[in-house]
């Protein structure tokens, strides 16, 4: 009611699975998203919205304590988080912010009328393939975030797979379950640079880290 009565039009999802779909159906400006939920948490419906090549800003809020949410959100690449208790008037703030800010920088990536493609925050923004259409763009989005790759260490090489990148970080899980991992790593995949990390968080044998 707050979101409508400020002019927004709303969509309400009570499962995640939910939200995936509706996400996979339609376009829309953002997705606020809770992490407690009573089918999968907010951190595997970024996984699966990724899946899926949805592009979409995420505001992930939360009130659960024990975890560090703010960095598992970063290296899934959520654009914004938000610890409860907050009011109506802050998350509304904070979405109109995080739309304002996307929206900004996919028309500093746009290519110019009549032109190549330009640049937006200092890096080069390459188009997709003008042959490849919408299923077939996503299968290649979804190829290139998963792959494997080694963590290296003081000559050591401990073997992992690349579940799901951001342009912050990663998350990884080890081979061999039950491995002992540094804190900080090269992270060397079988395609691409390697990049420099620091752990962020463990489950098990699921590592979330940040690029440095």
């Amino acid at each position: 009611m707050a979101f409508r009565n400020r002019g927004h039009t709303c969509q309400i999802a009570e499962l995640g699975e939910q939200a995936v779909k509706l996400a996979k159906d339609d376009a829309y400006d953002i997705i606020v998203l809770d992490v407690a939920l009573p089918d999968i948490d907010g951190f595997e419906v970024i996984r699966l919205l990724k899946w899926e090549g949805v592009k979409v800003p995420v505001l992930l809020e939360s009130g659960l304590s024990g975890r560090d949410l703010e960095a598992e959100g970063t290296v899934l690449g959520v654009d914004e988080f938000l610890a409860k208790p907050f009011n109506m008037d802050q998350l509304i703030a904070r979405m109109e912010r995080v739309i304002e800010r996307f929206d900004r920088n996919s028309a500093a990536r746009a290519p110019e009328p009549g032109g190549g493609p330009r640049t937006g925050s200092g890096e080069p923004y390459s188009a997709s393939a003008p042959t490849m259409g919408g299923a077939e763009q996503r299968e290649h989005e979804r190829a290139a975030m998963f792959g494997a790759a080694l963590i290296i260490d003081e000559g050591s090489h401990i073997p992992c797979v690349i579940l799901d990148v951001s342009t912050g970080g990663a998350a990884l899980r080890l081979t061999e379950p039950g491995q002992q991992c540094p804190t900080l790593f090269d992270l060397e995949p079988l395609e691409g640079p390697a990049r420099r990390c620091e752990v962020r968080w463990r489950r098990g044998d699921t590592l979330g880290v940040e690029f440095m």
